[in-house]
């Protein structure tokens, strides 16, 4: 397990910017309601290649998938296409540390 951490360089004018931003302080804000609220079942979970690839080694998998149920707005959460993941929308450079 460990954490990533992606640098993303924009024109200053980029509307990718300010796109990027507001997703940013969304999940921020459904992360704090999540701890706030003490349910995690808003949150959205990985899905297909990022569920198959990362959960299995995951120390809370169990509890995730088998126990806390996850809410029908946290599921069309984690369906939706994020910026980063459209090809050519950005210049990424990834870096992963563990």
């Amino acid at each position: 397990m460990g954490i990533e951490s992606w640098e993303v360089l924009l024109p200053s004018h980029d509307i990718a910017r300010q796109i990027l931003k507001n997703e940013m302080v969304r999940r921020k804000n459904l992360f704090l309601k999540a701890l706030e609220e003490k349910d995690v079942s808003i949150l959205p979970r990985l899905i297909d290649d990022a569920k198959r690839g990362k959960c299995p080694y995951c120390p809370f998998y169990d509890k995730c998938i088998n126990q806390d149920s996850e809410t029908n707005e946290a599921k069309e959460m984690a369906k939706e296409i994020d910026l980063l993941d459209i090809r050519g929308v950005v210049d990424l450079k990834n870096s992963a540390a563990t």
